[in-house]
């Protein structure tokens, strides 16, 4: 994404999502990451990410299901990095990225198959966050049924998603979708 894309979108101009729609539309931003090099700690930017990046739209709130490969109570960690775009007034022309972490913790998966495509997927059933930022809501059953995190992310121009295999996990993938409500600071675990 070009700064003149970042530029329009703030003006209102190239939205990514249709307010208001009935169902989300699920992106997969984080596709069979192999990573064991743990886990960034983000700085304030000009440069605009490119892995594993889910663009907000703009709305509210990103909804989040996370999934892996090997078998049932292997780890993966996470962390979501919000990035809110801040005018730089006499720091200089360009905009600057300023990073927030949204949330960060561990998702371990259960015995529910992801997709019969994928050999030895499966879905996280249980979910921590140690951030615990308002706005979360947190669903963690440990029952073989999705685990899911809803994530306040206003003021956020776009989200990364960062994995680093935890405990006997081989791969991680994680789906987002646009969330366009309030939400109140709720922990559904």
């Amino acid at each position: 994404m070009t700064m003149e894309l970042i530029t329009a979108k703030l003006t209102g101009v190239n939205r990514s999502i249709v307010r208001g729609s009935p169902k989300p539309i699920w992106k997969m931003v984080v596709d069979k990451s192999a990573a064991t090099t743990g886990l960034a700690n983000p700085v304030m930017t000009r440069t605009i990410p490119t892995a594993n990046v889910f663009d907000t739209g703009y709305v509210q709130a990103a909804s989040f299901y996370f999934g892996g490969i090997n078998a049932d109570g292997n780890t993966v960690n996470y962390q979501i990095i919000g990035w809110v775009p801040l005018n730089p007034g006499s720091a200089g022309g360009q905009m600057l990225l300023l990073p927030i972490i949204l949330a960060k913790g561990v998702y371990t998966l259960s015995s529910m198959v992801m997709t019969t495509l994928i050999a030895a997927s499966f879905v996280a059933d249980t979910i921590t966050d140690t951030v615990d930022r308002y706005g979360t809501i947190k669903y963690s059953p440990a029952d073989n049924t999705p685990a899911s995190l809803i994530l306040d992310v206003r003021n956020c121009i776009f989200l990364t998603v960062e994995t680093d295999l935890g405990t006997g996990a081989t791969f991680a993938y994680v789906w987002a979708a646009p969330v366009d409500a309030p939400l109140p600071n709720a922990d559904a675990t």
